[in-house]
């Protein structure tokens, strides 16, 4: 791995040895040592993929060329750097060949005079088990690169000769691709490098001027060359087969990463989206990585402008490993370990070490380091969001950024591009973009829905704009105000005289003084809420947030534009209104030991929330601290590390959230006197905890981790519960207790609950009929269920059940009869369900159903002939081993959009499939057996995006692709057989993009070579 460019030689690192010393030792066992030398001499450049480019474009030149053309030697065409790693290249080329040259003639003189090319096995094996797994491609790439230096000297069968040296190249260029390691590809290797020699000693014998392998030329001919190139093809297709088994087999399923879409709120910032993406510049060739940094004063739009790019830029994404990950104002280390763990989960996904836990920041840059060295299996493209101070950087990556993949990119936001210096200091390019205000016209755009309408008086628009200056943060609070109250001027005089004082400040200051503005007009408990959530709760869900703070407060403030709830439903607050709702709020919310211990006990009567997360050292609180605070304090949360000396017995009147650390004694305050507590994380199995004794008010309980559940007993868990009704509590999480091997008995009682989640709990080997009482459920989760083989048949009362999420419980063999019932189920996931054979023909009664996953279903042997009814379906993704076809009454799925299928067997499509009017995204990824597409495939109309990655057998595409009037990709890459399409995509429109089987083409064509 390497980030390389053009101008960057990779022969810098290898010793080179003049071309006149070439010939080998007259020893055998020195001339093996010296083949392994050279051999190992290439391989410490680091990037075979650059000589394998650079041999490639040697080979296109030759083909080009005419033969009276008089051709330069490779070294003498070369520049002096890439001579030095041609020479390198040439010498072990040449020696290897040699060497194995001497073993046959060897031979030869015994008097052995069976088909020679089998004896190349013996000295191949010997180099190849001296020089190690990972010298491989160097071996075979030496020799290529010899034999087309020495190509003019062929008088026969060179058209021949030239071809089996591609296929040879790009058989060396696959085993580069695929991970060493793996004993599934050890045999096919030691194939492929036989097969690359023994071309290359068959090229050989057709140099006349070499006596090199002459005794072959009676073996070799035009039918003998043709044969042993569809040898290779054969083996290319089989090593991509093992690998896709592999990878199916080994890897666990991950969902891939979420980007943003498009944000509906954006205006007048098209120009602003391509002069960025011509700053990533994403399908160059180049293979460059550099950063791109986007900064301006705070609410100028520079998140918004990141997300559009981002989400403009989704079908290239999917060449590149995504990562978005947003720094908070004043992130605690705890939230850069988490950062870095989602940088290597989601951008580094092979990485082996992405599992490991990370101890601290400096481990986390280790990892990441390590990753970065490591062989990656497409270019990261990273987006970090809000970089307040270069600090933040340093903390989360890496110290050295020249090792990222080829062709990556990150993308930055921050207010001071100063911060982004970082990234020049550690080895990575950085190009920068200033964010602009908005024009006048896109500025009424924000603040109204439609600025020429004569009922909005155009000099109060125009004085609006002006005091507003462009600034979207600013116009957006404002244009939500100015609806509220009218489309004029002077119902709103007094923000706008507020907006108007003071206008020599700096621009990011007008968004303060608005959000100062606009919190003084809210009631007490807005205001309280306003600072609650900016202290604590940004970017948390939003209806855990609602519960905590008071559902109409936080209404309140998104009527306010103060706050807004994303597509994944977290509340967020933007940095700028943040930064200052904490600068309010920090003299009577404490995140800080000392602030704490600093405050003196009139002081602590007027605290309102304490949050000491971060373990630094042991605390301890006192009662009669705690105590002080009875009367205000609203948040509540104590780190592992934090201690209270005793629970006090007071009533917290005001207290909404509390989250306690998993290990300690007992609880710090008494739930029973807890009037207003809504959301509560924290150990269930201590004092002071029961479930059957909760606060009324309570909504959300998340059980932490706790080390001493092995003491916890089947007779405590039935007592934990009792026969009491509870009709508040809506979610209850137990993922961190996953030692407990059974429910608590009485979870029955829990009448109202619609959130239970059971992940991780690998020691239950059947549903609790409890679970199936409960009236309430919405969603159940029982994800990495490892010994869970089968759910009731009493699931089909959950008349409720929306979410479904099976996800790793790999033992689980079948779906119970009446699964059918389920009338209320809109999303399923049942990835990675190993023995799964099949679903019941009730399956198709799912008539709400909206997303279903099947990848890693690999036993599925097929889909119900109910499957079509499905009416409601928009989301599919099948992944299977012996699947091999799907109903023929597929076509049926109406409201199907979003389809993925990568199932080795699948021999054809069903003819209805053209039916699919409502489809926009189809993969079909290693279908291996597919061979061709129905004759209705060209009325998918709404078409978008198409991938047949790796479908070898595919020959042709249906020649009405005309009818695909929406298709913007066309991905073929890895589709051999397919040598071209219909001319109808030369009549796509210009966003057309179309991957051919060897990459991107720059233009619709309709052959490939």
């Amino acid at each position: 791995m390497g980030n390389s460019s053009s101008s960057r030689s990779i022969s810098s690192k290898i010793p080179t040895v003049p071309v006149q010393s070439s010939k080998p030792p007259e020893d055998s066992s020195l001339t093996l040592g010296y083949c392994i030398n050279l051999f190992k001499m290439v391989h410490n450049a680091g990037d075979a993929n650059n000589v394998i480019d650079a041999i490639n474009k040697l080979l296109d030149s030759i083909e080009n060329k005419s033969k009276k053309d008089k051709r330069k030697s490779i070294v003498e065409s070369e520049t002096t750097e890439n001579g030095s790693l041609w020479r390198s290249l040439l010498n072990s080329g040449g020696a290897f060949l040699e060497f194995v040259n001497k073993h046959i003639q060897r031979g030869q003189e015994k008097g052995d005079f069976i088909f020679q090319l089998g004896e190349t096995r013996k000295p191949v094996a010997e180099i190849l088990q001296a020089v190690g797994k990972m010298h491989w491609i160097i071996g075979g790439l030496s020799i290529v690169a010899y034999l087309l230096d020495q190509i003019d000297q062929m008088r026969e069968n060179r058209t021949e000769c030239l071809e089996l040296l591609r296929q040879m190249l790009k058989l060396a260029g696959h085993i580069r691709q695929l991970n060493y390691d793996m004993p599934q590809y050890e045999k096919k290797f030691s194939e492929a490098i036989f097969l690359i020699v023994e071309g290359s000693m068959m090229c050989a014998s057709q140099l006349n001027s070499k006596a090199l392998f002459r005794f072959l030329k009676s073996f070799v001919n035009s039918k003998s060359l043709s044969d042993l190139q569809s040898k290779i093809n054969q083996l290319y297709q089989d090593l991509t087969l093992t690998a896709v088994i592999a990878v199916n087999h080994q890897l666990p399923i991950i969902a891939s990463p979420s980007q943003p879409i498009y944000p509906s709120y954006a205006v007048g910032i098209e120009q602003q989206i391509h002069q960025l993406m011509q700053l990533l510049d994403m399908t160059t060739r180049e293979k460059t990585s550099w950063a791109v940094v986007i900064y301006g004063f705070g609410g100028i739009g520079k998140t918004t402008l990141a997300k559009a790019v981002v989400a403009k830029s989704k079908t290239i994404l999917k060449d590149y490993n995504y990562c978005g990950i947003e720094l908070y104002e004043e992130p605690f280390k705890n939230d850069f370990k988490s950062l870095q763990q989602k940088i290597l989960n989601d951008a580094f996904p092979n990485y082996y070490g992405k599992h490991v836990i990370i101890r601290d920041c400096a481990d986390g840059r280790y990892h990441l380091m390590e990753a970065l060295k490591s062989e990656a299996n497409k270019p990261a493209f990273i987006y970090i969001d809000n970089v307040l101070r270069a600090p933040y950087l340093k903390e989360l990556l890496p110290e050295n950024l020249k090792c990222l993949p080829q062709h990556s990119r990150i993308l930055i936001t921050t207010r001071n591009l100063a911060v982004a210096d970082v990234l020049v200091e550690r080895g990575l390019e950085r190009r920068k973009y200033c964010v602009n205000t908005l024009s006048p016209d896109n500025a009424k755009k924000i603040l109204c829905e439609d600025p020429s309408n004569p009922r909005y008086n155009k000099n109060d628009m125009d004085r609006i704009v002006r005091i507003c200056n462009g600034i979207p943060l600013v116009l957006k609070i404002v244009g939500v105000r100015l609806k509220k109250q009218g489309y004029k001027a002077e119902k709103c005089s007094q923000i706008l005289e507020a907006l108007e004082k003071g206008k020599d400040i700096k621009e990011d200051n007008l968004s303060g003084r608005l959000v100062d503005f606009v919190y003084k007009e809210f009631e007490a408990s807005t205001q309280e809420a306003f600072l609650d959530i900016c202290s604590f709760f940004n970017n948390w869900d939003i209806h855990h947030v609602r519960y905590i703070v008071g559902a109409e407060e936080v209404t309140s403030l998104e009527e306010a534009a103060l706050v807004n709830s994303s597509d994944e439903n977290k509340l967020n607050v933007h940095d700028v209104i943040m930064a200052k709702g904490r600068n309010m709020s920090q003299s009577n919310r404490i995140m800080d030991q000392q602030a704490l211990s600093e405050n003196d006990r009139r002081n602590l009567k007027e605290i309102k929330g304490v949050w000491l997360m971060e373990d630094k050292s042991t605390y301890v609180l006192q009662e009669s601290s705690l105590n002080s605070m009875k009367d205000s304090l609203r948040v509540l949360a104590l780190g592992n590390q934090i201690r209270v000396n005793r629970q006090s017995q007071q009533n917290f009147k005001e207290l909404r959230f509390l989250r306690i650390g998993g290990n300690i004694p007992c609880l710090p305050v008494n739930l029973q006197k807890l009037d207003r507590l809504a959301v509560f994380h924290g150990p269930i199995f201590v004092e002071g905890f029961s479930l059957h004794q909760l606060p009324n008010t309570l909504r959300v309980v998340k059980a932490m981790e706790q080390s001493d559940l092995s003491t916890y007993t089947h007779s405590q868990a039935s007592k934990s519960m009792h026969s009491h009704k509870n009709s508040s509590l809506k979610e209850l999480d137990l993922k961190e207790l996953k030692n407990l091997q059974r429910l608590p008995f009485g979870l029955d009682q829990l009448i109202a609950l619609q959130t239970l989640i059971l992940d991780d709990w690998d020691k239950m080997d059947e549903l609790p009929r409890q679970v199936c009482d409960l009236p309430s459920l919405r969603k159940l989760s029982i994800c990495n269920g490892a010994l869970l083989r089968y759910l009731p048949e009493l699931i089909s009362q959950l008349s409720s059940l929306k979410e479904l999420n099976l996800t790793g419980c790999r033992t689980l063999k079948e779906l119970p009869s009446s699964f059918g019932k389920l009338q209320s189920l809109k999303d399923l996931n049942l990835a990675e369900c190993l023995e799964l054979k099949g679903l019941p023909s009730s399956f198709g009664k799912l008539r709400s159903l909206e997303v279903l996953n099947l990848e890693g279903c690999w036993k599925l042997q097929a889909l119900p002939s109910t499957f079509g009814q499905l009416s409601s379906l928009k989301k599919l993704s099948l992944r299977s081993d012996q699947l091999k076809e799907l109903p023929s009454n597929f076509g049926q799925l109406n409201n199907l959009t979003e389809l993925s299928c990568n199932c080795v067997e699948l021999t054809e499509l069903p003819s209805s499939f053209g039916h699919l009017k409502s489809l926009t995204n189809l993969e079909l990824t290693c279908c291996t057996k597919l061979k061709s597409l129905p004759s209705s495939f060209g009325q998918l109309a709404s078409l978008e995006d198409l991938k047949l990655f790796a479908c070898f057998k595919l020959e042709e595409l249906p020649s009405n692709l005309s009818g695909l009037k929406s298709l913007k990709l066309l991905d073929l890459r890895g589709c051999d057989n397919l040598k071209k399409v219909p001319s109808s995509l030369k009549q796509m429109g210009k966003d057309f993009t179309l991957w051919g089987p060897n990459g991107l083409q720059d233009k619709p064509c309709t052959s490939f070579k």
